[in-house]
């Protein structure tokens, strides 16, 4: 089945997860998939991908706070 993405992330963790990427078109990835979207997105969201990026993206602002208020 062919799956349409917006997102950047998911697009990316499903490409590297085993989608076969077809095509970009006016902002959506298009992949080829066996899995649903719906289960790529569960498991997309309780990724340890996602969850390091979320921890990194907080401590990116830490440091953004701390070298603007020093």
């Amino acid at each position: 089945m062919q799956v349409k993405v917006k997102q950047l992330h998911l697009a990316a963790y499903m490409k590297a997860n085993g989608a076969n990427f077809i095509e970009l078109s006016n902002g959506y990835f298009l992949f080829e998939s066996d899995i649903p979207i719906s289960k790529w997105r569960v498991s997309h969201s309780s990724s340890c991908c996602k969850n390091v990026d979320h921890e990194l993206i907080k401590l990116r602002n830490l440091l953004h706070k701390e070298k603007n208020n020093g």
